[in-house]
């Protein structure tokens, strides 16, 4: 009999990702149960439980965790139905971690090479608030023959993304997830630290530039919230993410400190703003909706900016599709214009060496 290996994943947010593990655990000759904790839309594949029984498992219906306006009590409801789904052999693998733990290092050691792709590479952050955005960007680009890699904003996202950037032979770059500017400046706890932001314009990398998740800072579990932020609007995403809103003078400072990191950008720069809120949490009638708070990051990022760098309004929330597809369009113009101008500037220094 074979062994069987529980795959458990978010499919509507990470459905090809959890294909491709589970088609390297079925090629190792090992059996991939797939269990479907997501809770936004309908997954990719079918898995072998799906979000329906997790939800049931859990006393609900996926129509009633889809139907919650915050993601906290939607990932309480699949979390609980994960463990209380009947699947045989569970606890046998949870005694068996150390034994596990030991065939994981060997299986990684023995691995296979992966084949490497010869797409051009770009690397996007963003964060479950602009997921909606962020899957329709990266599945139009993927289409137009990129490569995405996508770095979540929690701190250790962009501190790998920054460090990545300084050697990676990356084409482009797309940020929508800005939160750790805010975590650094204010005490949260997914700050990627004073450099964020730096590394792709040092290297004159082409950057579209997004406020992605700008409108809040994250802390853990709710008692890890500092007191002065207690009084705010707090968004209890998921019992170890808790988000106070930032106010407009807060939102003022993140927008003068992103202009500054942007004007030192050696190569092009396009920022884009939704003027209809900045993540799922901020658009009209959500918890974070505060219009005013978002203007003020709005001009000061204006009044901030040097005059070579093109800011764009777009009179949209950041997860509508309008939006994505206007940041895939500018993102590969910004390319083209990278790419045309390197090699405007290999002819004229072939010309001034006479060859």
């Amino acid at each position: 009999m074979k062994k069987t290996i529980l795959c458990i994943a978010t499919l509507d947010t990470k459905g090809p990702e959890v294909q491709y593990v589970k088609e390297l655990i079925e090629k190792r000759g090992y059996a991939a149960l797939v269990m479907d904790i997501g809770s936004l839309e309908r997954a990719p594949f079918t898995p072998d439980i799906t979000a329906e029984e997790v939800a049931r498992a859990a006393g609900s219906t996926i129509q009633e965790v889809r139907g919650f306006r915050e993601a906290g009590p939607a990932a309480e409801v699949m979390a609980s139905g994960a463990v209380m789904a009947d699947i045989a052999g569970l606890n046998r693998l949870t005694r068996k971690a150390l034994s596990d733990a030991a065939g994981a290092i060997v299986g990684m050691v023995e691995s296979a090479e992966p084949e490497i792709s010869e797409k051009p590479f770009l690397f996007m952050t963003m964060l479950g608030t602009t997921t909606g955005c962020g899957l329709k960007v990266k599945s139009l680009l993927e289409d137009k023959g990129f490569e995405v890699a996508v770095f979540h904003t929690i701190g250790i996202g962009g501190m790998t993304f920054e460090e990545l950037l300084k050697d990676y032979p990356v084409k482009g770059v797309v940020e929508l997830g800005l939160n750790e500017i805010g975590n650094e400046l204010f005490g949260g706890l997914a700050s990627a630290g004073p450099n964020r932001l730096e590394a792709a314009g040092m290297r004159g990398i082409p950057q579209i530039i997004t406020p992605g998740n700008v409108d809040f800072i994250n802390f853990l579990a709710p008692e890890t919230v500092p007191e002065r932020y207690r009084n705010r609007t707090l968004c209890f995403h998921n019992p170890q993410a808790t988000l106070p809103r930032l106010n407009g003078e807060e939102l003022e400072l993140i927008g003068e400190t992103v202009a500054k990191k942007l004007n030192l950008a050696t190569g092009p720069v396009k920022v884009l703003i939704p003027t209809r809120g900045f993540s799922s949490l901020d658009r009209k009638g959500n918890i974070f909706y505060d219009p005013m708070a978002d203007k003020a990051f709005v001009e000061a990022l204006k009044n901030s900016l040097k005059e070579t760098i093109e800011l764009k309004e777009i009179d949209v929330h950041i997860n509508d599709g309008e939006f994505a597809e206007a940041v895939a369009s500018e993102f590969i113009n910004l390319v083209k214009l990278a790419q045309e101008g390197g090699e405007n500037m290999v002819e004229c220094r072939q010309r001034e060496s006479g060859l």
